[in-house]
């Protein structure tokens, strides 16, 4: 291992008066322990007079600059600085005869081969016995290189890698609506980049006519308006924000777009919004969501003056069930009675298990003669039905405007003919073993 080594001749180098002999006795002349420590420290370790002349070299000053201690002991440490450096080495310098130190500062020096090293920099002054200061000890850590500039066309080619794979797509027009440029997939194969360039925005979003969205929201952008909208295109589902582009000096060249890819989002939307309003077990509307229901068909019928009806729905039995064949069974049968709700009314009609074993079916625009066929379907049915337990129901119904004008007159008015007809027909439990 080589030792640290300074220049030969000392006193040749710096006065005699200089202090320098309590530095080399300092670095270690007469003691192996200090240039042993300091030859095995991976930084680069050197020590420097007033006047710039090294004195010391370890060896990972070696490794970092390229010179060994015999080639840099005595020379200048301007030879370490790149050129135009001749500043920042007088200002160092001032520093240390101040009895500054300079911490980690962020620099550049010149390997031997004249390659740029960068480096972090600590610079401390070196006092004698009495305190003066006569040289500096210099510390210098490489910094890890920077990965080399990209070319432009490889920043582009990276760039459109990483759109292509964003839930977005952007693109520009003419003032003629012709697409000028275009980025971006966002799910949607037919919207990757640059495909539609020259086409109009009519062909780029597969619009069948000129006043389809979005083709007037691009014609009110080229007014100055800016516009937001949900548009459906390949299976996606696409927040859109349109507005105009503008030139260098503002005037309005053609439209900017970017439409975020929310499909995901909105499956999540319309699976909270459909557990909000339906029931758990059967599926069928909840009874939030047919009082909502009700009260819109009313207000519908009292515009239109059309008539509809209301049935309510029990299962005869429905405790008896529950006892006999368990719970499991019971919530079978509620299922059961659903699926000839659902498939005994119409599709603009509205069933919904209104609570517990009760059911209601909303028949939009029916009359009395209607809702008496709906009934006789879905009891000649259960009667047919021989899977066990048995099912049956008891009916109530009520019509707009004879039976009441507003939800609570038709469903008090259903409610008390629902208690008739289980009075009239007796218990029915049909469930017993």
């Amino acid at each position: 291992m080589a030792s640290l080594r300074v220049a030969p001749e000392p006193r040749a180098l710096l006065r005699a008066d200089s202090g320098c002999g309590w530095i080399l006795k300092m670095s270690g002349l007469t003691n192996g322990l200090l240039p042993a420590m300091l030859n095995a420290a991976d930084d680069a370790i050197f020590a420097k007079a007033l006047d710039g002349t090294i004195l010391s070299w370890n060896l990972g000053a070696q490794e970092m600059f390229g010179y060994s201690a015999e080639e840099i002991v005595g020379r200048p440490v301007s030879v370490l600085f790149p050129p135009g450096g001749q500043n920042e080495l007088e200002e160092i310098l001032r520093a240390v005869r101040g009895g500054a130190h300079i911490r980690q500062r962020e620099t550049v020096r010149v390997h031997k081969d004249g390659h740029t090293v960068s480096i972090s920099l600590t610079v401390s002054p070196i006092g004698d016995q009495s305190g003066a200061i006569v040289g500096a000890c210099v510390v210098s850590r490489q910094i890890p290189s920077r990965p080399p500039d990209l070319s432009i066309r490889e920043q582009e080619d990276r760039l459109q890698t990483i759109i292509e794979q964003m839930p977005v797509i952007l693109w520009t027009t003419d003032r003629d609506l012709r697409i000028t440029s275009n980025w971006g997939a966002g799910g949607a194969a037919s919207l990757r980049s640059g495909v539609a360039l020259g086409e109009t925005v009519a062909e780029y979003f597969h619009c069948r006519d000129s006043e389809e969205t979005p083709v007037p929201q691009h014609r009110a952008a080229m007014q100055g308006l800016c516009a937001r909208y949900e548009y459906e295109l390949d299976g996606r589902i696409f927040d859109v924000s349109l507005g105009p582009l503008r030139g260098p000096g503002g005037k309005i060249v053609g439209c900017i777009g970017v439409g975020l890819d929310i499909t995901e989002r909105k499956k999540s939307e319309d699976q909270m919004r459909y557990l909000a309003t339906h029931d758990s077990l059967t599926g069928l509307a909840n009874h939030r969501q047919f009082l909502a229901s009700l009260e819109a068909e009313v207000r519908r019928a009292r515009r239109s003056e059309r008539p509809f009806s209301l049935l309510l729905l029990d299962l005869d039995g429905f405790k008896s069930i529950n006892d006999v064949h368990g719970h499991l069974a019971g919530d079978r049968a509620l299922v059961r009675l659903a699926g000839v709700l659902r498939q005994h009314c119409r599709s603009t009609d509205l069933a919904a298990r209104y609570g517990g074993d009760e059911f209601a079916l909303l028949l939009i625009e029916s009359n009395a003669a209607m809702v008496t066929e709906v009934i006789g379907r879905i009891e000649a049915f259960l009667a047919g039905d021989e899977e066990e337990p048995r099912l049956a129901v008891s009916i109530g119904c009520a019509t707009f405007p004879d039976d009441g004008l507003s939800p609570r007159g038709l469903i008090h008015a259903a409610d008390a003919r629902l208690y008739e007809d289980k009075a009239r027909r007796g218990a029915r439990l049909t469930a017993a073993p």
